[in-house]
């Protein structure tokens, strides 16, 4: 059941992507970052560690979020050919959190960079060229930023920033 609605929301968020719409549909919720999105993540992939702890609150709709975490995990798997080699983290800094995937394979060279969040845009791994372009906008909705370091040899870390709910802010200010 869970298989079949991730491939229905995908359907879905490729018809919004060729017609150049962002995903906006969001069902928001309270969530930890670390028990709530991470390790459930993280338990899909085995062998993958997860560092970190609970904490922070957030607002966001946590399928998404999972689905975007999710693409970043596949993809650091299919890079390093073994999910040991990847690490799942969460840090804390004031007023945000920032939900890493960390991999130890070959790195994205510089020449890609630019584009590794276009639509259609694939790299040496393969996949349909939609996974970070729809992980770039549900992270934009969630009013966060995913960013990427990577040098060429070391590996890559994708990095997703988003702001925590603060003690001023109630949840429905937020959403």
């Amino acid at each position: 059941k869970r298989i079949s609605q991730t491939m229905s929301r995908l359907v879905a968020d490729l018809l919004h992507l060729s017609r150049g719409e962002l995903v906006q549909e969001l069902v928001p919720h309270l969530i930890d970052p670390y028990s709530d999105i991470l390790q459930p993540v993280s338990q899909e992939f085995s062998g993958a560690r997860l560092t970190g702890e609970e904490g922070e609150t957030l607002v966001g709709d946590p399928e998404r979020l999972k689905q975007l975490v999710r693409n970043l995990v596949a993809n650091a798997v299919r890079a390093t050919g073994d999910a040991s080699k990847v690490e799942l983290r969460l840090r804390s800094e004031e007023g945000a959190v920032h939900l890493e995937v960390v991999d130890e394979g070959p790195g994205i060279p510089n020449e890609m960079m630019p584009y590794i969040f276009d639509k259609f845009y694939k790299g040496a791994g393969g996949g349909a060229g939609l996974g970070l372009a729809i992980a770039k906008q549900i992270a934009e909705v969630h009013k966060g930023r995913l960013t990427v370091e990577s040098k060429v040899g070391e590996g890559s870390t994708f990095r997703l920033t988003l702001p925590v709910l603060s003690g001023e802010e109630s949840y429905s200010e937020s959403v």
